[in-house]
């Protein structure tokens, strides 16, 4: 579990660290550059709990998986509610904002449909989310088994 909690994290980072540089190849962008946004500091934070994993593994997996969740939560509250629960002036807006960006799926006026690099955003949070959560919970029962009083059992 542990591998897979660093290829999650891993991959997540290389495709958020995207984000800070912004991806256009030919007259398509991915993601435009958002260093000097509120995405830059995220970014930095992140970054802070790769490295408390790298050097102090329990507090950095905590770290992690609680950003993760975090994560996904802010993920929902900004654009996932609105998938699940439209709202038209919300998505005319995102629409807007995220118009030059590229589309795997067609923006419509009536359903929020993220571009492409937020989908795959998405579903990496949703993966380390999942991952970081059996990875604990793995951690956890593994833990206990070891105890001595359940050795007696």
């Amino acid at each position: 579990m542990k591998k897979l909690f660093i290829i999650a994290t891993a991959l997540l980072f290389i495709w958020f660290t995207l984000d800070m540089s912004g991806l256009t190849i030919g007259n398509s962008t991915l993601v435009e550059k958002a260093w000097n946004s509120a995405d830059g500091i995220f970014w930095l934070i992140f970054l802070i709990g790769i490295i408390l994993f790298i050097s102090k593994q329990n507090i950095g997996r905590i770290y992690l998986s609680s950003f993760y969740g975090l994560w996904f939560l802010m993920q929902y509250i900004l654009t996932g509610h609105y998938i699940i629960f439209p709202n038209l002036s919300k998505i005319e807006s995102y629409n807007r904002y995220f118009e030059n960006t590229h589309h795997i799926i067609k923006p419509s006026s009536t359903v929020l449909v993220p571009d492409t690099y937020h989908i795959v955003l998405f579903t990496l949070i949703i993966a380390a989310c999942l991952i970081a959560l059996i990875y604990n919970v793995k951690l956890k029962i593994d833990r206990y088994k070891k105890t001595p009083l359940n050795k007696l059992n």
